[in-house]
């Protein structure tokens, strides 16, 4: 089988958001990070632009999750093609951005929360933002 450089870099950012389960056990489902992620989801953000949530383990884990996938979705092999995740956020999405897509999207498909989080993410960010 040969792999081109955009399937090995997909299967690299699958693996690597899987990493981000914790425990020792199967992959972590999209029901379980949204479930996570509900504080900094609906944190406030002050007027500096600042977001102010509880710095809880849970909020931390998904704080956490989502660098690891912001910085995944903007990798590209070169400057002239889209990123090789296929999302395709403008420059200014934040982080909070991509949480409240993933959010969105798990809570508009209830299917989808015992799905591994790292096949969610992507497809609930490319629904987002499609290239």
């Amino acid at each position: 089988m040969i792999w081109d450089i955009r399937s090995v870099a997909v299967v690299l950012a699958l693996v690597t958001i899987s990493m981000l389960s914790w425990p020792a056990r199967a992959a972590e489902t999209a029901g379980e990070l949204a479930t996570l992620c509900i504080g900094v989801a609906n944190a406030p953000v002050a007027r500096d632009g600042r977001l102010h949530f509880d710095p809880t383990f849970e909020n931390g884990r998904c704080w956490g999750a989502f660098a690891a996938v912001q910085e995944l979705s903007r990798m590209k092999r070169t400057t002239e093609e889209p990123p090789l995740l296929g999302i395709c956020a403008p420059e200014t999405t934040t982080r909070l951005d991509l949480i409240k897509a993933f959010s969105d999207y798990v809570r508009a498909h209830p299917e989808s929360r015992t799905e591994q989080f790292s096949v969610i993410v992507i497809a609930s960010l490319r629904t987002r933002f499609p290239c």
